[in-house]
């Protein structure tokens, strides 16, 4: 482990990512996130309200660890991707995370619960733009000079 920790201290370093001041900090955290068994973003923070930090810790510390994926090896990241939980329970942690109201988290939720049924319902497969070739698809055009939206066929 603390290979991995010199080597994102030393690419910190060499790109200039972090102020000289704040990577003493940067890599506490990540030694702090790596000590608790890689929780997931919800969970670490959660973990860190109730270690009494103030929010700008917290958001400190989630950027720290989010630095430290982007320079880890393709095989950790595998590892605890292997780990994910449903989508829409993922969703729900990181409305969470980012202080959004229950309301308005149970809102969403509840909406895409409902967009998932309606999808399922009907066998729908995902679509891309590529998959319906030959078809012309109108794209709205602003006219800044009128202030009209209008259609527009490609």
């Amino acid at each position: 482990m603390q290979t991995k920790l010199e080597e994102f201290e030393n690419a910190l370093k060499n790109q200039e990512l972090v102020s000289d001041s704040h990577l003493p900090y940067m890599i506490w955290w990540v030694k702090h996130y790596l000590d608790l068994n890689h929780p997931d973003e919800a969970s670490y923070s959660d973990a860190l309200s109730k270690e009494g930090k103030h929010d700008w810790q917290i958001r400190q510390a989630l950027d720290a660890v989010k630095l430290y994926w982007q320079f880890s090896t393709d095989e950790e990241k595998k590892v605890v991707e292997s780990d994910q939980v449903d989508p829409l329970v993922t969703m729900i942690r990181k409305l969470r995370v980012r202080h959004y109201a229950r309301s308005t988290v149970k809102s969403n939720s509840s909406w895409c619960r409902k967009y998932i049924v309606f999808c399922s319902s009907r066998n729908m497969k995902p679509q891309h733009d590529s998959s319906f070739p030959g078809k012309s698809m109108e794209t709205p055009t602003i006219s800044l000079r009128s202030k009209q939206v209008t259609t527009q066929v490609n």
